[in-house]
């Protein structure tokens, strides 16, 4: 898995396919990593019968805003109907599928 370095990041011209290889940069990614890693192999041997699914951004949810992507897309929701004026520090370039 990714070690940090800078090449190890995702940019706007990847190509990004089920064959990309996964490279966590925090505790959360990597959790969620082995986790598919773990359930793809049980699957392979035949321990489970599983299947992974993953889930795009729930917006909105409470509190005060924080750094994290999943939070600043929530601010951006939450604020604009408090009333409250908000900006977005994520470029408009980046995608992201948000329910």
């Amino acid at each position: 898995l990714g070690s940090g370095a800078p090449t190890d990041w995702v940019t706007q011209d990847d190509a990004v396919s089920d064959a990309t290889r996964a490279t966590p940069h925090t505790t959360y990614g990597m959790t969620k990593a082995c986790a598919e890693l773990l359930l793809a192999d049980y699957s392979r041997r035949g321990f489970v019968d599983g299947r992974g699914c993953r889930l795009p951004s729930v917006v909105c949810r409470a509190g005060a805003p924080n750094a994290a992507t999943t939070g600043v897309y929530s601010a951006v929701v939450r604020e604009t109907l408090a009333g409250v004026d908000t900006s977005s520090p994520i470029g408009p370039g980046v995608g992201r599928a948000v329910v």
